[in-house]
Formats: C-alpha cells, sequence, structure tokens
C-alpha cells in the first residue's frame, strides 16, 4: 500500500473502530442481529481492504507521469468525495441493508472476474504511460475540467447534509452522491478515451459497454434516492436541532434583571 500518498489506514481504522464497537454492543446486549452484524461489518472491512489494494496498483510507472497521475488522482478523488466520505459522514457502513447490496454492487462494478473498473482505469493509464502521452492535465481543484461545472469536491454539494449538520446516521443522502458520482465517472471515462485514444478509442464498442455499466450504477442510485427521500419526508435533518427549536419556542426575554447579589 502507498499509504503516505492517500493515507487509507486511517480511513480504515475510523470505520473499523465504529464496525467493531457495534459488533461488540449488538453482542453485549443480546441484539437478535448480532451475527448478522459481525458477518457483514467484516465483509465490508474485508472488501474495503481489497478495493484500497485495487487503487494501490502501477504506482510504481505511473506516480512520476504528471499528465498520467493528474487524471489518475482526478479519477480517485471522485469516488473519495463522493463515496467514502459521505458513507462515513451518514455512518451508512453501520446500515445492514445499505453495506449488503452495496457490497454485491461492488462486486458487480469492482471485483467482477471478467471486468474491474478499476483494473481498466489504471491499465489504460499504464498504456498511455508507456507511450509517453501527454493527454493534458486534471486539476481536482477546479470545477471546470468535466461537465456541468462538476469537481470533485463538489460532490459534498450534491446534499445539504454538511450545511445542515444530517451527520446522525442514515439522514446524510448517500444515495445522491452515488447517483451523481457514477454520473460523472462515466463522463469521465468517456473524456479519457477520447484523450487518451481518439475518436476511435471513444466509439469502441467496449467504450459503451463499460459507461453503460457505470451508469446502470447511477439510474440504480437514483430509484434507491426515490426510496430513501420518501421514507425520510418526515424526518428532521438533526434531533438535537430540532429538539433546540422545539424548547425555543416556549422562550420568553427576561426584561427585569436581577442583581448579581440575589
Amino acid at each position: 500500500m502507498f499509504d503516505p500518498f492517500y493515507s487509507p489506514g486511517l480511513v480504515l481504522t475510523c470505520v473499523g473502530i465504529e464496525s467493531f464497537t457495534a459488533a461488540i454492543k449488538a453482542k453485549l446486549a443480546g441484539e437478535a442481529d448480532a451475527k448478522q452484524k459481525q458477518r457483514l461489518y467484516n465483509k465490508f472491512l474485508v472488501q474495503y481492504q481489497s478495493r484500497y489494494s485495487r487503487i494501490y496498483q502501477k504506482h510504481e510507472t505511473q506516480l512520476g507521469h504528471a499528465s498520467i497521475m493528474s487524471w489518475r488522482i482526478y479519477m480517485e478523488n471522485m469516488f473519495w468525495f463522493g463515496v467514502i466520505i459521505p458513507m462515513y459522514l451518514g455512518k451508512w457502513f453501520l446500515n445492514l441493508q445499505f453495506i449488503e447490496v452495496f457490497t454485491k454492487s461492488a462486486d458487480y462494478l469492482f471485483f467482477n472476474e471478467k471486468y474491474n473498473l478499476f483494473d481498466d482505469f489504471y491499465q489504460q493509464f499504464e498504456t498511455l504511460v508507456k507511450r509517453d502521452a501527454n493527454i493534458g492535465l486534471m486539476d481536482y481543484t477546479r470545477a471546470d475540467q468535466l461537465i456541468f461545472d462538476f469537481g470533485p469536491q463538489k460532490s459534498l454539494s450534491f446534499d445539504n447534509g454538511l450545511y445542515n449538520t444530517r451527520f446522525e446516521p442514515g439522514r446524510f443522502n448517500i444515495f445522491a452522491m452515488l447517483k451523481l458520482t457514477y454520473f460523472y465517472v462515466a463522463a469521465y471515462y468517456l473524456k479519457l478515451r477520447y484523450k487518451g485514444f481518439g475518436i476511435l478509442g471513444l466509439l469502441s464498442p467496449l467504450t459503451f459497454i463499460r459507461v453503460g455499466r457505470i451508469l446502470k450504477r447511477s439510474i440504480t442510485n437514483a430509484i434507491a434516492e426515490q426510496i430513501f427521500l420518501f421514507k425520510t419526508r418526515k424526518v428532521s435533518n438533526n434531533s438535537t436541532i430540532e429538539k433546540m427549536r422545539t424548547e425555543f419556542e416556549s422562550y420568553r426575554y427576561q426584561s427585569k434583571i436581577q442583581p448579581w447579589t440575589e
């Protein structure tokens, strides 16, 4: 692992600590789904680790190539800001139903024996490095590199969770993030094919098949988002803030200030 570059160990530690804690609490409390939690949390963490192992390939040949590495960092930050951070903020990695579906979805796109999205990206980067290709610089801090003024860091604005402190479990709209992240990954894929391999690379049937697989994830999460919005239509953004507002309704200003001595 190239830990100094991305620090995935810290991410896995945060997720692991909270998962372990939830599993132990469930067992001590004698919850009916304690064993299920242990099994699914373990599966999620193992897959999470495996996914990072996928990300850390081919650095030895690509790290010194400014053009290709900028494209690589841009792509990886799309998943960082669009999936990992919102999943942690909303504690979705502790939601059994979500992680069971999420791991199956990841198996389909990232761990499929016939096709793996990360392997696909890195192999294309490897081919371009061997050609010593210059396909421009992708600046992930800017919003004018792709379409619709998108930038990886803008992903967190797909939902107003940060602004409205929706940090309690299940409040952050992870499905909106997944939907739009996959949509922009598809747009990124098309741009990479065109910039790196020309019009023939863009119009290759294989390109459309792979983009179709990515967009399928976007559509699936768009449907999941509508279900989520319906179920949470009456749920407050933050229960603590909601409680404070309710209590504040009975607030009355005390016009007569009592002496300090009293």
